[in-house]
């Protein structure tokens, strides 16, 4: 089976010689290279015009991700693809290990996990996604749950079969807006075939600050996450309608984990003073570190970081006295600790003997501490 890598590129000229030559290592032995520039303003074209006839180059205006994606696949002739970050890298058996399984009848998508690494391309012993990744016939869950509803890594661990591609590309209009093409994809895949996954890790996911969600706010990734979602929701329920599938788009959105998380932070802004500092105790899973000018300190927090929850109940106070004393004067509980008010009686009752209570709702409940 012949594979492509895709590398896409746009302004990543000092990343894009390690992505390049990471897909020309690939032991699989029928592998093409195309390197799409997507109208960069860097060195990134003298970069890929000196790997001269052992790349495909597509150089074209600035078009975003989805027309790169495009571009791609044009240029291409896999019947296996993957489309590479061109911050990212790939290990030298990514294709090998991933064509032998995309080869199993109706399997249309195979995933690994990524290691993180620094921007230097150093590993930090982190693996992305955390959650092992799934395999097989995910159509009921997607059907249930909706978009985003199984782990799956970012564009650089992902090798599609081309029948696949061709099923749902090029972008309709109303995929293009959504963030992450990649995500989009994986979205709509399982109606169409199976999934098969590589255990170990084939490729490097590089963390350098500049990467545009990284990049942005607690407030901005929330409501660009949400409103990505929602645009999935919309293309696979068209999809689910092309193939005479009823399902219920809206109340995907309504029951979404990215919606309540949004819905959450208004309530705490409407509770918190802008300046002030507030204990979030969300079970590190909110990944909020401030809201709209309030900042958030974890529970527990060392260093400024999420340090787990605490062994016991004396501990659990301790924390928040000390928090206290360091001036904080709001709690919210998120709705993914709601259990540790059980858990842990003598912080909830710390809560209420030493505050009061501001605002309850099923995603978060607000204190003000010192009876404020």
């Amino acid at each position: 089976m012949l594979a492509s890598v895709v590398v896409i590129n746009h302004n990543y000229g000092r990343f894009l010689r390690a992505a390049i030559d990471s897909a020309l290592a690939q032991t699989h032995a029928q592998t093409e290279v195309v390197v799409v520039d997507d109208g960069s303003t860097d060195d990134s074209r003298s970069i890929i015009a000196a790997y001269g006839h052992d790349v495909v180059a597509v150089l074209q205006p600035n078009g975003g991700q989805a027309a790169a994606w495009d571009a791609g696949l044009g240029a291409s002739r896999g019947d296996a693809v993957c489309f590479l970050d061109a911050d990212d890298e790939l290990r030298p058996t990514a294709l090998e290990r991933g064509v032998a399984l995309l080869a199993r009848s109706r399997v249309v998508k195979v995933h690994w996990p990524l290691l993180e690494a620094d921007q230097h391309g150093r590993t930090t012993g982190l693996v992305a996604p955390r959650d092992e990744l799934p395999r097989g016939d995910l159509r009921d869950k997607v059907l249930s749950d909706g978009p985003h509803s199984y782990p799956t890594p970012a564009a650089s661990g992902k090798l599609w079969s081309r029948r696949l591609l061709d099923e749902v590309m090029p972008f309709p209009a109303h995929a293009r807006r959504a963030h992450g093409a990649d995500v989009y994809v994986s979205t709509v895949a399982p109606l169409y075939g199976h999934l098969e996954r590589v255990a170990e890790p084939q490729g490097i996911y590089r963390l350098h600050g500049t990467n545009n969600w990284a990049a942005m706010s607690f407030d901005e990734q929330a409501h660009f996450d949400l409103g990505a979602f929602e645009l999935h929701c919309d293309a696979l329920a068209r999809h689910c309608a092309e193939l005479g599938i009823a399902v219920d788009a809206e109340r995907w959105k309504r029951d979404s984990w990215l919606r309540r998380r949004c819905e959450a932070a208004a309530e705490i802004v409407a509770r918190v003073p802008e300046g002030e500092t507030f204990v979030l105790i969300d079970q590190g899973e909110l990944g909020m570190d401030g809201t709209a000018g309030r900042k958030a300190v974890p529970f527990l927090e060392r260093g400024g970081r999420y340090w787990g929850f605490p062994g016991d109940d004396g501990e659990a106070v301790e924390e928040l006295e000390r928090q206290q004393r360091a001036g904080v004067r709001y709690v919210a509980v998120g709705w993914p600790a709601f259990w540790s008010l059980e858990h842990y009686p003598r912080m909830r009752d710390h809560l209420h003997q030493f505050g009061s209570e501001l605002a309850r709702s099923d995603r978060v409940i607000v204190f003000a501490l010192g009876g404020s």
